[in-house]
C-alpha cells in the first residue's frame, strides 16, 4: 500500500516518482476485503517514520521543510559516473536543479590530485564539463553556483585506466549492473541485480567497482528502483549515479535507486538474505540484524583505508524494522537484542547497518530517505554493548532525512568501537527517535570521534537529544559509572530548531563521563527541550570545552513528565554528578558538570514555565499581551552551580559567577533571528503527559534565519585568544565555522568571525 496518507506534504523531492507517495511513513503490502456494504479505510498510513511540526499560524500537524531551497544546486543524476583514462570524449553532464542561469564553477577533488572539470554549457538543469586527465582514482564532484551556494550531496567520479590495465586500489575492476548499451565494452559480463555483481566482485580477488545504472522501469517501478536489501561483503566500491530526482512540473530524473520495502524475513526475499548471509565468512556477532537496505559485513582486519567498501551516490529508502528490539535494563545496563533470523521477532531494517570490523567505510553522497530502523532509521553503526571495532568509518556530504529510530537513534546510531569516526558536511532534517537523538546519537565508548560541519535541523526525539545525543553505556554495576563516551569533537555544526521532549533539545550529554569533549563553532538556535536545557544539557559531562558557539533562541517548557512544571534553564543546562562518577573525581572537583567555557554568545534562550494549561515565559502563540519573557541563558534547575563564562555575551547572569570579562545585556546584532516557538498537546488519557510540537515557519533550511554577525556586533574582537583552567591550556579554533581564519590576537565571540 502506498498513498497520501492524511495531511501529505506536496513536495516530494524525495523521488518516488509517484506524486501521492509519502516517505515519512511506512509503507507495507497487505491485504484487503471488498464486500458490498462494507466500508473499509485503505489509505491510511500505519506508522510514522520521520518528525514533525506545525506551521506558523497554523493548527494541523504538517511536516518540516527538508527539501533543499530552490537556489540550492542539487544534483540528481550523471551520464556516466566513471571515465578510463584513454576515453577521447571526456564528457560528463550533470542533470539536476538549482544550479542557477549564471555559470559558477564543477569542482573534483581526489587523493591523487583534483582533475579540471571545465565548463561546456550551464543552464538551471543541466551542466555539460569536460573532465582532465589525472591520476587514477576516486575524485569528489561538487558544484558551486554563482551565487555562492553549494551542493549538499555530490557524486564521487571514478577515474579508471584503461580496459587492459591491471587492477588495483586505484583502478578496480569494472562490473556494471543495467548499464545503457553504449556503456558496454565488447564481450563485458553485465548483471542484472545489485547483488548479483556484489557477489561477482566477491569471488575474485583485489577491488571493484560496481557501477549501479537505473534499473528497467515497469508499471509498479516507474523510477527503475532496485527492491533488494544488499549484503556487502568484500572490497567493493558500490557506484551510482546520483539518487534521481523531480521537478515540481512532475518530471522525473531516474537515478540510483536502492529500495527495501519488500523485504520481510518469512518471504522469498527474506530466505534469499539469509542463506546468503549464512554464506559469508564475517566477524563480530554471529546474529546479523536483518531488514537494513544494506548490510556491511566484515571479516577481521579484511578492510583497510586502501580497499574499504564505499556507498556513493544512491537514493537509499524503504527499510523497515518490524515491533521494537529488546529493552535495556534500567539498572544493570544488561541488554538482550533480537536479531532477524528464523523464528526471531524483530527485523530490525534501517537505511545502512555496518555490523563489526566495517573499518574505514565510507557512506558518501547519497539521499538516505524514509527508513525506518531499530537502532538508527538511517545508518547504525555498531550494537549497542557490544565493542564492533567499527572505526575510522565516516558519513559524508548526505541527505539524511525523515527517517525514524525506535531505539537509542533516529538518524544516524553510531555505537561502541567507531574509534575516529567522521560524520560531516551532511544534512540531516526531520528524522525522529522514540528515544535518544533525533539526528545523530553517538552512544557508549568511542574514542575521537568527530561530528562536524553538518546541517541539523527539525529533527525531534522523544526522549533526550533532539538533535545531537551524546551518551555513555549504562555500567553492569551501578555502583559503577559509565564506561563514558571517549574524547570527542563537535565543530562548526548548524544544529536548529530541533526538539526533545526531555532534556537537550540541540545538544545532550549523558554519561560521557570524565572524557574532554571539545564543542566549537556550533550555532545552536532555536531549538527546544521539554524540561532542560534547550540548546545544550549537560549530566556527567565533566570535561566539556565549550568555545567560540553561538547559542541564541532556545526555549525551555517546563512540560516533560519529568519535569515540576517551573523554569528550567534554556541555553545550557547542567545538573548534579551522579554518586558513582563523583567518586572517581579528584577531591575538591565540582559537584556537576561544569563547563570549560569561554567565548560563547548566550542571547533571547527563553525558560518557560508550565501552569496547567499553557507555557508562559516563551512569547508562545496566543500568550496574553504584555506577558514578559522568562531569559534564562545558562545554569541549573536543581540548584547546583554556579557556572564561569568568561569573554562572553550573554543577555543575563542568573546561575553565573559575574566576571567583567563578559558583555551582558549587549545585543550580538546577528543578521536575522529566526523565530520558533511551540505548541503543548496534553493527552487526554494520562494529562501529566504533554507532547510539544514545535511551530516554525515553512521555509527551506538555509532560509530560517541567519546567525552571523552583523557589522557593529558587540562581539566583534571581544574574545580572549587563551584560557587556562587548571592545568588545561585552551585556544579558541582558527577556524570559524565557514573556514575563515580567526583574528587569534582579538578574535570574535560566537561561531562567526567577521
Amino acid at each position: 500500500m502506498s498513498g497520501t496518507p492524511g495531511h501529505a506534504d506536496n513536495r516530494r523531492s524525495t523521488f518516488s516518482g509517484r506524486s501521492n507517495y509519502n516517505p515519512r511513513f511506512r509503507t507495507i503490502a497487505t491485504n484487503f476485503q471488498a464486500w458490498p456494504g462494507l466500508y473499509t479505510v485503505t489509505d491510511t498510513a500505519p506508522t510514522q517514520v520521520a518528525a514533525v511540526a506545525i506551521s506558523s499560524g497554523g493548527t494541523q500537524l504538517g511536516y518540516p521543510h527538508c527539501d533543499p531551497a530552490a537556489d540550492v544546486p542539487q544534483l540528481f543524476a550523471v551520464s556516466r559516473p566513471y571515465l578510463r583514462s584513454n576515453d577521447s570524449n571526456r564528457q560528463v553532464t550533470i542533470t539536476g536543479t538549482g544550479f542557477g542561469a549564471a555559470r559558477g564553477t564543477v569542482s573534483l577533488a581526489g587523493a591523487q590530485g583534483n582533475p579540471s572539470a571545465s565548463i561546456v554549457s550551464w543552464t538551471d538543469r543541466s551542466i555539460v564539463i569536460n573532465v582532465g586527465n589525472g591520476p587514477n582514482g576516486a575524485v569528489a564532484l561538487s558544484i558551486r553556483t554563482a551565487a555562492g551556494r553549494s551542493t549538499i550531496n555530490g557524486l564521487t567520479l571514478q577515474l579508471l585506466g584503461p580496459p587492459n590495465a591491471q587492477n588495483n586500489q586505484n583502478n578496480p575492476r569494472l562490473r556494471q549492473v543495467n548499464p545503457p548499451a553504449s556503456a558496454v565494452r565488447p564481450g563485458e559480463t553485465t548483471y542484472s541485480t545489485v547483488q548479483a555483481a556484489i557477489e561477482a566482485a566477491a569471488g575474485a580477488n583485489g577491488t571493484d567497482l560496481v557501477v549501479v545504472w537505473p534499473g528497467p522501469t515497469g508499471t509498479d517501478n516507474p523510477t527503475g528502483a532496485y527492491y533488494e536489501n544488499v549484503v556487502l561483503h568484500s572490497s567493493v566500491r558500490l557506484q551510482g549515479v546520483g539518487p534521481g530526482g523531480q521537478y515540481p512540473d512532475g518530471a522525473y530524473v531516474r537515478g540510483s535507486v536502492l529500495d527495501g520495502r519488500n523485504f520481510a524475513i518469512d518471504n522469498p526475499s527474506g530466505t534469499a538474505w539469509l542463506n546468503l548471509v549464512g554464506l559469508v565468512r564475517y566477524a563480530g556477532p554471529e546474529a546479523v540484524p536483518d531488514g537494513a537496505v544494506v548490510t556491511v559485513l566484515a571479516g577481521a582486519g579484511e578492510f583497510n583505508a586502501g580497499n574499504a567498501p564505499t556507498i556513493n551516490g544512491f537514493r537509499i529508502t524503504g527499510g523497515n524494522q518490524s515491533d521494537f528490539a529488546g529493552n535495556i535494563n534500567a539498572i544493570t545496563g544488561a541488554v538482550k537484542t533480537p536479531y532477524g533470523a528464523a523464528g526471531a521477532a524483530v527485523t530490525q531494517g534501517g537505511g545502512v547497518y555496518l555490523h563489526a570490523n566495517a573499518r574505514f567505510t565510507e557512506i558518501s553522497d547519497n539521499v538516505i530517505v524514509g527508513n525506518s530502523g531499530s537502532y538508527g532509521g538511517a545508518i547504525r553503526v555498531g550494537t549497542p554493548y557490544v565493542n564492533t571495532n567499527n572505526s575510522d568509518v565516516s558519513i559524508s556530504r548526505n541527505q539524511i532525512r525523515d527517517n525514524g529510530g525506535t531505539n537509542l537513534a533516529g538518524g544516524i546510531g553510531i555505537f561502541a568501537g567507531s574509534t575516529n569516526y567522521s560524520v560531516d558536511h551532511n544534512a540531516l532534517c526531520g528524522n525522529f527517535s522514540a528515544e535518544y537523538g533525533g539526528a545523530i546519537t553517538h552512544f557508549g565508548r568511542s574514542n575521537n570521534g568527530k561530528i562536524d560541519h553538518n546541517q541539523i535541523r527539525l529533527n525531534q526525539s522523544y526522549d533526550e537529544g533532539g538533535g545531537i545525543m551524546v551518551a555513555g553505556e549504562l555500567p553492569a554495576n551501578p555502583n559503577q559509572p559509565s564506561p563514558g563516551s571517549g574524547p570527542l569533537t563537535i565543530d562548526a555544526n548548524v544544529v536548529q530548531a530541533n526538539l526533545a521532549n526531555d532534556d537537550g533539545g540541540g545538544i545532550r550529554m549523558l554519561q560521557a563521563g570524565t572524557f574532554p569533549i571539545t564543542v566549537t563553532n556550533n550555532m545552536v538556535t532555536g531549538n527546544i527541550s521539554a524540561h532542560e536545557g534547550g540548546g545544550i544539557a549537560l549530566d556527567d559531562a565533566v570535561d566539556v570545552r565549550l568555545i567560540a558557539n553561538t547559542v541564541m533562541d532556545n526555549i525551555t517548557t517546563a512540560t516533560a513528565v519529568t519535569s515540576d512544571g517551573r523554569p528550567a534553564p534554556a541555553g545550557l543546562s547542567t545538573t548534579f554528578n551522579s554518586a558513582p562518577l563523583q567518586a572517581t573525581l579528584p577531591a575538591n572537583s565540582p559537584n556537576f558538570s561544569k563547563p570549560k567555557m569561554f567565548n560563547n554568545i548566550f542571547w533571547n534562550n527563553r525558560a518557560g514555565a508550565w501552569n496547567g494549561v499553557s507555557v508562559t515565559g516563551i512569547g508562545a502563540p496566543g500568550a496574553p499581551p504584555g506577558e514578559p519573557l522568562n531569559l534564562w541563558d545558562m545554569g541549573s534547575a536543581d540548584g547546583t552551580g554556579p557556572l564561569e563564562p568568561t569573554n562572553s555575551v550573554l543577555q543575563t547572569t542568573t546561575g553565573t559567577v559575574l566576571s567583567p570579562t563578559n558583555k551582558v545585556g549587549v545585543d550580538p546584532k546577528v543578521v536575522a533571528q529566526f523565530p520558533t516557538s511551540v505548541q503543548i498537546q496534553t493527552s487526554r488519557t494520562f494529562p501529566s503527559f504533554r507532547q510539544a510540537v514545535i511551530v516554525v515557519q515553512d521555509v527551506a533550511g538555509t532560509q530560517m534565519g541567519n546567525y552571523h554577525l552583523a557589522a557593529g556586533s558587540a562581539a566583534t574582537n571581544g574574545g580572549a585568544p587563551v584560557k587556562i583552567v587548571g592545568n588545561v591550556v585552551l585556544i579558541p579554533p582558527r577556524l570559524d565555522i565557514d573556514g575563515d581564519r580567526r583574528n587569534m590576537l582579538f578574535p570574535d565571540i560566537g561561531a562567526d568571525e567577521i
